[in-house]
């Protein structure tokens, strides 16, 4: 599995995150805004490095995406169980959709590390 791939996918999807955030109109919350800062900050990690060699940088990349994807994750759900999102079941789509692109990350990572040299 090429990293670029799911590099590429997860830049288009914090870009979109950050614009949709920034483009919903809401009272001023500092760090709801913080967050889309990240948000853009990791699409620009992630689409700089898409085409890197493998190696530990890149291994670190993939990790930060694997760690940020799966504690999206939790999130969703969280938010979902709660009864704070959606009041129907397919709240729970979006925790499955993060927790997909988490599993993509555990394995594109494993298999960058297999052909590591260093």
């Amino acid at each position: 599995m090429k990293p670029k791939t799911i590099l590429t996918v997860a830049s288009i999807l914090y870009v979109l995150l950050g614009l949709a955030g920034f483009l919903t109109p809401s009272e001023f919350n500092f760090f709801a805004y913080l967050a889309y800062v990240f948000a853009f900050c990791f699409a620009a990690l992630f689409w700089s490095v898409r085409n890197a060699q493998p190696s530990k940088m890149l291994d670190v990349v993939l990790f930060t995406g694997l760690l940020t994807f799966f504690l999206g994750s939790l999130l969703a759900f969280y938010g979902q169980w709660s009864g704070n999102y959606v009041d129907s079941p397919l709240g729970y789509l979006e925790g499955v959709a993060w927790l997909a692109m988490a599993v993509w990350f555990f394995f594109v990572r494993r298999a960058n590390r297999s052909t590591s040299a260093s």
